[in-house]
């Protein structure tokens, strides 16, 4: 699940620093501009944490639990860096800024979707190792037992 954090963590900071930069006035790289990285990256880690239920489902359902997922992760997402950015302003702007940067910049909504998707399938990876430790390996009938 480390791979997938880290790719969720470094979208999240590109999507916050994007949907900053449109929001206010172009400031240049200073410590503001840095702030948005991290606290996009916080924001984006922390939420998809939080909702690790909703991911790594195999099947119809795993899709559909991806879809609901990748809804609440990136609400969560947008709130928490909006949040650690600009404490009440961004708190509400938060989302509108990440729909608006969706709109206006396709290709970090496909970066963003891209990341969920990854973080998906090494949650998926994660539940089949997690769930090889309780499986139990029985002689075939015509095998011999073995003490």
């Amino acid at each position: 699940m480390g791979y997938g954090l880290l790719v969720v963590a470094i979208s999240g900071a590109i999507v916050a620093i994007f949907a900053t930069d449109m929001l206010l006035a172009d400031r240049g790289a200073d410590r503001f501009f840095l702030w948005n990285g991290i606290g996009g990256a916080l924001g984006a880690t922390w939420s998809t944490v939080l909702c690790l239920k909703w991911l790594g489902h195999e099947g119809r359902w795993g899709l559909l639990h991806l879809i609901l997922g990748f809804l609440i992760i990136s609400f969560l997402t947008s709130v928490a860096a909006g949040t650690l950015i600009l404490p009440l302003y961004g708190t509400m702007f938060g989302p509108f800024g990440a729909i608006m940067t969706f709109f206006n910049t396709p290709q970090l909504a496909i970066v963003w979707c891209g990341a969920i998707v990854g973080a998906h399938l090494q949650a998926i990876k994660w539940r089949r190792e997690r769930d090889s430790i309780f499986a139990v390996e029985l002689p075939q009938p015509d095998e011999p037992l073995r003490y």
